[in-house]
């Protein structure tokens, strides 16, 4: 049996469908995510830059 390793990206994919599928069944439930695979679920949004900061 060949074993294809998993990537970072491909780990990251399914333990974002299984938050989103736990919080599908329970609104309400808070689950503290890993900073990279919050990253990866887009909660960290750049400011984008005005004309002012540059």
């Amino acid at each position: 049996m060949d074993f294809q390793p998993v990537t970072r990206e491909e780990y990251l994919e399914a333990a974002g469908n299984a938050v989103f599928r736990q919080l599908a069944e329970e609104p309400d439930l808070v689950i503290e995510l890993d900073p990279e695979l919050a990253d990866f679920m887009g909660a960290f949004e750049e400011k984008a830059l005005d004309g002012e900061t540059l």
